[in-house]
């Protein structure tokens, strides 16, 4: 399972080559993930925690392989909380800022939808 999350995030990364950064030697990227376990029942799911080795393991991929040229990796990681208003706050305060190359997540239905409406 591991090893297709790194496959799949690190397709993602190397998609993207740096479309509306301000700096075009970097790829902006925004990773919105819980920091709290989303809980199913007692046992918790999923959270920040269990998806950064993933995406570490895929960032050091495209950097070692130098799938992206020279560009460099800028993450940002915030808490989404996996709540539908609290996910499109820090979207929309972070797009007042910076512009994404990619954006990973919310990972969680509820935290999605509110995003997926500015895309």
């Amino acid at each position: 399972m591991l090893s297709l999350a790194v496959s799949l995030l690190t397709y993602v990364l190397t998609l993207s080559r740096s479309s509306g950064s301000a700096a075009p030697d970097q790829l902006h990227v925004l990773w919105m993930a819980p920091v709290t376990p989303v809980l199913d029942g007692r046992r918790p799911m999923f959270s920040a925690s269990t998806s950064v080795g993933a995406l570490s393991i895929a960032i050091e991929r495209v950097e070692s392989e130098r799938l992206l040229g020279d560009k460099q990796i800028n993450l940002t990681s915030v808490d989404s909380a996996c709540d539908a208003k609290i996910s499109l706050g820090v979207l929309v305060t972070y797009l007042q800022h910076t512009t994404p190359d990619v954006i990973l997540g919310p990972p969680c239905t509820v935290g999605l939808r509110g995003c997926v409406i500015l895309g």
